[in-house]
């Protein structure tokens, strides 16, 4: 009957055979991620002795295997590391300086008891009190900024497009990123290709075009140098940690989220024009370049750039309202020729004709009106 073959041995057996081999596939899982984070943990930032401590990687390690167990199917990868590495530095140099402030006010509180009383400072009424900010809770405390900072980065660390959307080709572009295959194409695309497409793609070439096109001739793709740029918030190209802290607090401080960001990798590319332009470069020496380690000595003049380009009406447009084409040369080096629809009207300026022209694409690429960015934005020699 029907009741006896369900419970004979047969099926019996062939259950906790799966239910075994579902078990080792898991643990199996469980051990490669393990072996994973404890690589990268190895080797984060390992000329810093803070982070050669056992202590210390430790910590890194239980962090980031509980985040990939808990934060759902994007799960742990490379690079998050070292994101949590700012988060556990910030978060120590927070308590050590609490606690250094803390023992101060114990001092003079010690010293002036008899004669204030009752007359307690604005400072100390709103101190923070002991244990809330402590060198014991760096590791929770770590794990909580990482969360919230990893709520804005996850899209940039998905591998596959479930996020993305499908992008028709614009009629007539003449763009062959639109067309081909890969990054740029009308399939579906990630966030992270959204994001690297129109800072290169766009707002380079409406910025910097005789760099952009430089960097198209040597088939330099954008993922290659802006990959590690995008998902490490910079932390490789800021020379230090007081360097890397300015970047964060304007992203994270910025009212439109991770928006500012973009034009942090614009500003950061625009300042080597001259050093890649200059001279003929290999593919592979323009990427040396773009990758150059602790390359960010002044992050606070990074920042400022980014914000006025940010402010740049045409750097900024959607690409829905605007085309750019290829067009001859121009005196001032650019290659672009905008065509700008209004009120079911066309306008064509070429660059180089407005008030702004010169020096490298000068003022909005020379379509009229002087650019915020003036006249090539972070071109100089890098930052």
């Amino acid at each position: 009957s029907s009741s006896s073959s369900s419970s004979s041995p047969f099926v019996e057996s062939k259950g906790k055979a799966e239910a075994v081999l579902l078990a080792k596939e898991e643990y199996d899982r469980d051990c490669a991620l393990r072996r994973m984070i404890e690589k990268d943990v190895e080797r984060t930032y390992q000329d810093m002795e803070y982070f050669k401590k056992k202590s210390t990687m430790r910590m890194l390690f239980n962090i980031l295997l509980v985040w990939a167990k808990t934060c759902g199917a994007l799960g742990y990868r490379q690079g998050m590391n070292e994101l949590l590495a700012v988060c556990l530095m910030v978060t120590k140099e927070d308590a050590a300086q609490h606690k250094k402030k803390n023992n101060n006010n114990k001092k003079k509180n010690t010293k002036t008891e008899a004669s204030e009383t009752g007359n307690t400072s604005r400072e100390d009424a709103i101190s923070i009190p002991d244990g809330l900010i402590d060198e014991d809770n760096i590791e929770p405390d770590s794990f909580a900024l990482f969360r919230l900072l990893m709520q804005q980065m996850s899209p940039l660390y998905h591998s596959h497009p479930r996020d993305g959307i499908r992008q028709k080709q614009p009629n007539g572009t003449g763009n062959k990123h639109l067309s081909e295959g890969g990054i740029g194409s009308g399939s579906l695309k990630t966030p992270l290709d959204n994001r690297v497409y129109m800072i290169h793609h766009v707002m380079l070439r409406r910025l910097e075009p005789q760099l952009y096109f430089r960097l198209e001739k040597l088939n330099v793709l954008p993922q290659l140098y802006m990959l590690r740029w995008l998902r490490l918030l910079f932390a490789r190209e800021a020379s230090d940690i007081n360097q890397l802290l300015p970047l964060l607090d304007a992203l994270l401080g910025n009212s439109k989220g991770f928006e500012l960001l973009n034009y942090m990798c614009l500003a950061l590319v625009a300042g080597l024009k001259d050093e890649l332009t200059k001279k003929e470069f290999e593919p592979a020496e323009v990427l040396k370049t773009l990758l150059r380690r602790q390359s960010i000595a002044n992050s606070r003049a990074l920042v400022e750039a980014a914000e006025v380009l940010h402010k740049d009406k045409l750097i900024s447009m959607p690409v829905a309202q605007m085309q750019v084409y290829n067009a001859p040369l121009q005196g001032n080096g650019s290659r672009i020729e905008v065509v700008q629809n209004k009120h079911g009207g066309r306008r064509n300026r070429r660059a180089g004709q407005g008030r702004g022209g010169g020096g490298g694409g000068g003022g909005r690429n020379g379509v009229g009106e002087d650019s915020a960015a003036g006249g090539g934005g972070g071109g100089g020699g890098g930052w």
